[in-house]
């Protein structure tokens, strides 16, 4: 079926991501309803027979984001009042389940997904001065207890996650603004999905100062590395 897209929208009211085709998918957000839309040449065309996904007069949606299953098929995490959770395109139906009730205990500033043979979810949270980041993943037919590390440094306002999958480890990369020491970064971690562990603590690739660079986005592009990268 075909759609529009929304003329306006808030930056974190809208997701996009480009499929294994270089065909791009959309998510957004509009009023109490999540949609999603892909591209295929000739127009912007639901899954199913319309664009909405998620539908709710108590919906809140803070942020989202995409990413794509084994085969394709779309799949976006989203935060809906306190709780993470996750919509999944099956081919022919969505379904919704909750990953983490109350992940927004602590103010969440970021969130990525990414597939192995299963999803895995990353979410920055900051609390109480600290920033935090977590990873928890679907490797044993549930969600996993969410683990959570420090990122450094403490006193930063994060501004894009961004995760992907080498071998057994999904590395997770952010961009952050330091504004009391006027630095712009990018920080990297290593998550194991076989152990459920944080197998490299969170460090700092780049850190400059804001008159050298402004960091305005990432991208991160897998290799065939069987050892971690970091």
């Amino acid at each position: 079926m075909s759609t529009t897209l929304p003329t306006s929208c808030e930056d974190s009211q809208v997701s996009f991501a480009m499929d294994n085709l270089g065909y791009p998918h959309c998510v957004w957000t509009d009023g109490d309803s999540i949609r999603y839309a892909r591209f295929y040449g000739d127009g912007w065309r639901t899954a199913g027979d319309s664009a909405i996904v998620v539908s709710s007069s108590n919906l809140v949606v803070s942020r989202h984001c995409i990413s794509f299953d084994g085969i394709g098929n779309c799949m976006f995490a989203y935060m809906d009042g306190m709780d993470l959770k996750l919509a999944s395109w099956s081919g022919s139906v969505w379904t919704t389940e909750t990953i983490w009730e109350n992940a927004g205990s602590a103010d969440v500033l970021a969130i990525a997904l990414a597939w192995s043979e299963f999803p895995v979810a990353m979410v920055i949270t900051r609390g109480y001065g600290n920033r935090m980041l977590f990873a928890t993943d679907k490797s044993s037919g549930s969600w996993s207890v969410p683990v959570g590390v420090a990122i450094p440094p403490q006193d930063n306002d994060v501004v894009e996650l961004k995760s992907a999958v080498v071998s057994d480890w999904v590395y997770a990369f952010w961009t952050g603004r330091n504004d009391a020491s006027e630095t712009s970064w990018i920080g990297h971690a290593a998550w194991s999905y076989d152990t459920t562990v944080w197998i490299s603590r969170p460090s700092v690739l780049v850190n400059m100062s804001v008159e050298e660079a402004e960091i305005s986005g990432i991208d991160f592009v897998p290799t065939h590395q069987t050892e971690p990268l970091i």
